[in-house]
């Protein structure tokens, strides 16, 4: 025991404060480049209005999706999973852009997502996009949150990983 503490005191950024310290740098990596591309197509889109949108932690996203558990999934398509979460009282749906399956062309498209959510946030049959964390590989996306379910591709609702087809009358 004495000799790991004296090499913790030789060596005070080895272990896992050299890892926190990696993955710091990594989120500020991920904010700057997420951010950057974020605004250059919001401000394109938008005509440089402001749209107003919350700024979250992934500390905060982490907490409220338990490190994204499988018991806060709710529904999954080709390239985002959605899971549902609370942060200070308030439920949210939460879209998290699959890392291994967004590439190439997927990426610019991901950013086009962004700025068709905020576009159509005050339509009434969408989602409203209420904030936006960029402190993971890909921005995860806070929406109000969706007390039936949401729609998947073929129109069936999904709530809480279960599909229920919607009837056609």
């Amino acid at each position: 025991i004495l000799r790991v503490e004296s090499m913790k005191k030789m060596y005070p950024n080895s272990g896992s404060g050299r890892r926190k310290k990696e993955n710091d740098m990594k989120k500020k990596r991920w904010f700057l480049e997420n951010g950057s591309i974020f605004l250059k197509e919001l401000i394109a889109d938008c005509n440089g209005k402001s749209i107003p949108i919350r700024s979250f932690f992934s500390d905060q996203i982490l907490k409220a999706t338990n490190n994204f558990d499988s018991g806060c999934f709710v529904s999954e398509d080709a390239y985002y999973k959605w899971y549902k979460g609370k942060i200070e009282d308030r439920s949210y749906m939460i879209k998290k852009f699959s890392e291994d399956k967004v590439t190439g062309n997927r990426v610019e498209e991901v950013y086009n997502d962004i700025v068709l959510s905020i576009r159509m946030s005050n339509h009434s049959n969408f989602l409203k996009l209420l904030g936006c964390c960029l402190e993971f590989p890909f921005p995860v996306l806070l929406f109000e949150f969706a007390e039936h379910g949401v729609l998947n591709h073929r129109g069936g609702v999904m709530i809480n990983g279960e599909e229920s087809l919607l009837p056609l009358s």
